[in-house]
């Protein structure tokens, strides 16, 4: 396998240019600047690589005022072995939802796909007392809250994977830690407050990074 140094060489600098950058998995200018952390005004080329530009998707969906009042589900696909392993994966993480805040799921959004569509979530539903409702077929910026979660994840994992020149068997570590970087990462969408902050009402830990 022929190897770009040249390449790589670029990806050590940008690191060493724009550290939380990479501490935060390929974050965009705007949140670093926000956090209050160093920034360097070059541009990282691994963000310039695989980062997408597409038009925003329209909102469809009211916000929540409570954890657990609606829930918006989706997969990425690789982090599972079957498609049917979602309702096992869905099922647990309920549980500890409604453990850590006393309170019951109301509402579940996800698309129509058949690993959503069936009797194990439709039981669910129906004894636990929550409303399962489905985005329309083949529009997915009807479930554009799952969707943008899905799409800046999958931003990180690709911009993580590619600066440190990891095989693409990493991929499963790769997500669940661009997962944690999000969950830790504010957004204006969310008044300028991270995933984390408002699930457990504590600053995260950057410096831990």
């Amino acid at each position: 396998m022929k190897v770009d140094y040249h390449f790589l060489t670029s990806l050590k600098t940008c690191a060493e240019e724009n550290p939380w950058n990479e501490r935060l998995g390929h974050a965009s200018k705007f949140i670093i600047k926000w956090m209050g952390l160093p920034l360097s005004n070059k541009s990282c080329k691994v963000c310039d690589l695989n980062k997408i530009d597409r038009l925003p998707f329209k909102d469809h969906f009211e916000q929540a005022n409570l954890p657990l009042d609606c829930v918006h589900i989706d997969l990425i696909i690789r982090c599972l072995k079957n498609k049917s392993d979602a309702f096992g994966q869905f099922s647990t993480t309920k549980k500890m939802m409604e453990t850590q805040h006393y309170r019951s799921l109301k509402r579940l959004t996800s698309d129509q796909g058949g690993e959503f569509i069936n009797s194990h979530f439709k039981h669910l539903s129906d004894e636990c007392g929550f409303i399962h409702s489905f985005s329309p077929a083949y529009t997915p910026e009807h479930n554009g809250f799952a969707e943008r979660a899905n799409r800046t994840i999958l931003e990180k994992t690709r911009c993580m994977l590619n600066a440190s020149n990891l095989p693409t068997n990493y991929w499963a570590k790769a997500v669940s830690t661009a997962t944690l970087l999000s969950n830790y990462t504010p957004t204006p969408s969310r008044h300028n407050h991270s995933p984390y902050t408002l699930w457990t009402k504590l600053a995260p830990r950057i410096k831990k990074l």
